[in-house]
């Protein structure tokens, strides 16, 4: 994947920034555990492994309310500090929301995913998802995107 920019969907992206909190933090908080800290370990070996990391705002403001959902005060604290401080080092694309409306897939998959595919239709873009319907959809499409649970160790 070097070379490339690798596209995260929320669900990675909140388990990047929760794990970077502490790895201790990705069986404790809400939205992260049905991964394991070997998750987290996989998704920062692939993110190394690309120049740049991309995101919409669409995934940045789910990924902030779904940071919300910490187990305790302290723990959202620093979830949202490694948030705060991660979100410069990202590099963002925005797609209006009448483009990606534009295309079959929001129907069945919404606004964010169908900002996602859109996103993908430049080319150099790797999509790294934990959705299914998202990475069925993009396969389908003929975009390079990854089933993150398909590289898991279970």
């Amino acid at each position: 994947m070097t070379n490339r920019a690798l596209l995260l969907d929320t669900n990675l992206l909140v388990l990047f920034v929760v794990g970077n909190a502490s790895r201790e933090f990705v069986a404790k908080h809400k939205r992260t555990t049905n991964f394991a800290a070997e998750d987290f370990d996989l998704l920062t070996e692939m993110a190394n492994q690309v120049n740049s990391l991309i995101v919409l705002p669409n995934t940045l403001a789910e990924t902030s309310n779904l940071l919300a959902h910490a187990g305790n005060e302290r723990m959202k604290e620093q979830v949202f500090d490694v948030f705060r401080r991660l979100i410069p080092k990202l590099f963002e694309i925005f797609v209006p929301s009448t483009d990606a409306c534009s295309i079959k897939e929001f129907q069945r998959l919404g606004l964010t995913d169908a900002a996602i595919l859109h996103c993908l239709r430049e080319g150099g873009r790797h999509l790294l998802t934990a959705d299914l319907p998202l990475w069925h959809a993009a396969t389908s499409l003929g975009f390079s995107a990854t089933n993150f649970n398909h590289l898991r160790n279970y």
